[in-house]
């Protein structure tokens, strides 16, 4: 089942109770129809006819009886005593028909084989004894009025007709009170059925109300148990823990996709630190290095001024000492030596120094595009427990309406136990029922208010989930900001750099000019006050080229210690994450 997805859950929720509902009702309806249709089978076709049939059989033969004990009595005329005949034929042959249409009516419903429970005898041999004894009292009965016998009052012949007749009678009865108890059965069956149908109803509701609450209860318990363990992970992110601990196996629906998301945007962020941490100590080295060529290019500015201002008092001394030419030639010389391999070192730290940089800046970058990329999951994720929020509170509504179901039966198992009482002991039975079904659906009532009350759970841990991951959002803002900030001294260092470059090329030009005079100058002393002249301007050209080469390497000082600062800061932000 969790391979489904959440909406199909929520949907299997919404539609089975329908389904179920339309399955319980056609199904009472079926029961219902042929209930009916074996009470109009039992009670009129069998029961009816058939006792209507007997009971005009009944009324014919007591008549025929009549008009033969009235023709036996010898005091009628011979009008009357024609009359009363032909009433009694009449009479035998319309008992005569009856029984041949009961006999068509029992065989029409099968109720040959229909016997008492007493005395073990069946319809068709009730039948055939009674038109047997009717058939020998309707002859005798008819030979006794043709051949007037009798008239005079005759005991044995009366004695004999009316034990026929009573034999026919008791028949008669006999398949009536039958036929009533056949009827009485048939009722007591439907009534059976319809109890069985009742229970099946009351067993099939209490099934559909477990299946339900179950379905309601797992689905909620998963879905409370995702959002605790996002929850749990988010507030491990904001404090700063970053040790990852990835499941085996996601489920496919929403609900896993959602832990399965969480667990990468953790890995990338750890993976983000791991970077930044790495970049942030080679960041650290590259201001270190920086420091240490910007101190030397100073030590190698300041040597280099001192250089000069005793190239200019030589200059100034070269035109009334000649001998010391020789001494401040030398040490011009060294002086001018030790410029070229200072330039030379600074030149070499500001290449080293300006691939740092470039590294450096490409890693800053790098990062950046790395929180930008957090950034993007974190706002998926967000969008993601947003409509967790909205699926909640369209499952809130479903179990309300569940509640109102169970209300409204309540109710119904009310009313159905007042006219149970009212029905009074019929409706015994019935009672019971209602009153199970008012059990089920206050059972149902509880558990759709538990239910409300987990799902109320559940938003709010949506709403904590949310104020989580609002504050990851901010602090991957401030983590951007300061990579915007870091990239942007490393833009400032590097034209700085660049810079220095340019001013320790020209430097090393004008010492190139110096060696160039040094050397004119031991050619040819006679040309020593020229050249001395020549040194002090470009002794002054170079103090110029030495200040601003200072400058600049004051400039680069500072700029290193703002990426020191930047660094340590970065390193203090990164301090707070564990991996």
């Amino acid at each position: 089942m969790n391979n489904i997805s959440l909406k199909a859950k929520l949907r299997l929720i919404l539609y089975l109770p329908i389904v179920l509902f339309i399955g319980t009702t056609l199904y009472l309806l079926s029961q219902n129809i042929a209930n009916i249709d074996r009470l109009k089978n039992s009670l009129y076709e069998s029961s009816y006819k058939i006792t209507y049939q007997l009971l005009t059989a009944e009324r014919d033969m007591y008549q025929a009886n009549a008009n033969y004990q009235r023709l036996q009595g010898g005091s009628l005329d011979a009008t009357t005593r024609s009359r009363v005949s032909t009433d009694l034929g009449n009479k035998i042959s319309s008992v005569e028909s009856r029984t041949a249409s009961l006999l068509e009516l029992i065989k029409k419903n099968r109720l040959e084989n229909l016997a008492d429970a007493r005395s073990g005898e069946t319809v068709i041999e009730m039948y055939d004894s009674l038109v047997r004894s009717f058939g020998e009292w309707s002859a005798l009965a008819q030979g006794n009025v043709r051949s007037g016998s009798g008239a005079n009052g005759s005991a044995g012949a009366s004695s004999s007709d009316q034990s026929l007749f009573d034999q026919a009678s008791l028949n008669l009865n006999s398949m009536r009170t039958l036929i009533e108890q056949f009827a009485i059965q048939e009722i007591q069956a439907v009534e059976n059925e319809k109890s069985k149908a009742i229970w099946t109803s009351a067993i099939l509701l209490a099934a559909e109300v477990a299946i339900l609450l179950a379905i309601g209860i797992v689905l909620t318990e998963r879905i409370r148990r995702t959002i605790k363990r996002v929850l749990a992970k988010l507030k491990q992110v904001a404090a700063g823990d970053l040790q990852y601990a990835p499941a085996a196996k996601y489920d496919k629906d929403e609900l896993g996709q959602i832990i399965e998301s969480t667990d990468r945007m953790t890995l990338r962020l750890r993976e983000l630190i791991g970077d930044i941490t790495d970049h942030s100590s080679t960041v650290s080295e590259s201001a270190e290095s920086l420091s240490a060529s910007a101190k030397e290019a100073a030590d190698g500015s300041e040597h280099v001024a001192r250089a000069i201002q005793d190239v200019t008092s030589q200059a100034d001394t070269q035109t009334s000492i000649v001998e010391e030419s020789g001494r401040a030639m030398a040490e011009t010389a060294i002086g001018i030596q030790r410029i070229a391999e200072n330039t030379s070192a600074i030149a070499e730290s500001s290449q080293t120094t300006s691939e740092r940089i470039d590294r450096g800046s490409v890693r800053v970058r790098q990062m950046n595009d790395q929180l930008g990329e957090i950034l993007a999951s974190v706002h998926e994720l967000s969008r993601v427990v947003s409509s967790l929020q909205l699926k909640s509170e369209q499952i809130g509504k479903i179990t309300s309406e569940i509640g109102g179901i169970a209300s409204r039966t309540n109710i119904l198992s009310l009313n159905a136990t007042i006219e149970a009482a009212r029905a009074g002991e019929g409706g015994r039975g019935f009672a019971v029922v209602a009153g199970e079904i008012r059990a089920l659906a206050a059972g149902s009532l509880e558990s759709a208010e538990a239910i409300h009350s987990l799902i109320r759970e559940t938003q709010e841990e949506i709403v904590n989930a949310s104020t989580s991951m609002t504050n990851t959002l901010e602090q991957t803002d401030k983590g951007s900001r300061l990579m915007n900030e870091v990239d942007n001294d490393f833009q400032a260092i590097r034209k700085s750099v660049e810079q220095v470059s340019q001013q320790v090329h020209e430097a090393s030009a004008v010492t190139e000019q110096i060696a160039a005079s040094s050397e004119q100058v031991a050619a040819g002393m006679d040309q020593t006050a020229a050249a001395a002249r020549e040194v002090a301007v470009q002794a002054q050209s170079v103090a110029a080229a030495t200040e601003e080469q200072a400058a600049l390497a004051d400039s680069i000082r500072g700029a290193t210690e703002r990426l020191q600062e930047v660094a340590e800061r970065l390193n203090r932000q990164i301090s707070l994450f564990k991996l």
